[in-house]
């Protein structure tokens, strides 16, 4: 922190949001990101998110378990999570995507891999034939700028 020329303390956060962040949303997201701490060691290697809905789920977890990044194959409890935030979480997804992912699901595979496979599940159940044919081509092709 340094001083601004009336004395008083100011900081980068202070100053991007003062200059750049307009929308409430920023704000909170912002200060939301400076709270977060460094991904502890799980045992896993770190695997980046590769689908847009992983990317949303690794955002959703680092803001709740106030993490810097997840990777889809940590384990929510050796991030520092637990039963209450299992169910914010379930909350946050049930909100998101109309999807009810039981409780148990986190407790016997509590990975972003697994919970975007359960959320996908919930979806296709709620579609008709012709849109679930949709989905499933769309899911089979690499994300954007991948070309495998």
């Amino acid at each position: 922190m340094s001083d601004d020329k009336s004395g008083r303390p100011t900081s980068p956060l202070f100053h991007r949001i003062a200059t750049d962040l307009y929308d409430p949303e920023q704000v909170l997201k912002a200060i939301e990101t400076q709270k977060r701490r460094e991904r502890p060691e799980t045992g896993a290697p770190y695997v980046a998110p590769r689908h847009p809905l992983e990317a949303e789920m690794a955002e959703t977890w680092a803001g709740l378990l106030g993490v810097e990044r997840v990777g889809v194959h940590d384990d929510f409890f050796k991030l520092g999570g637990n039963s209450i935030l299992a169910v914010q979480l379930l909350s946050r997804v049930r909100e998101s995507f109309g999807v009810e992912v039981p409780l148990a699901s986190i407790f016997d595979r509590p990975t972003i891999a697994n919970l975007v496979v359960q959320i996908v599940r919930g979806q296709t159940d709620q579609l008709e034939g012709g849109e679930l044919e949709e989905v499933l081509a769309e899911l089979e092709q690499p994300p954007a700028g991948r070309t495998d």
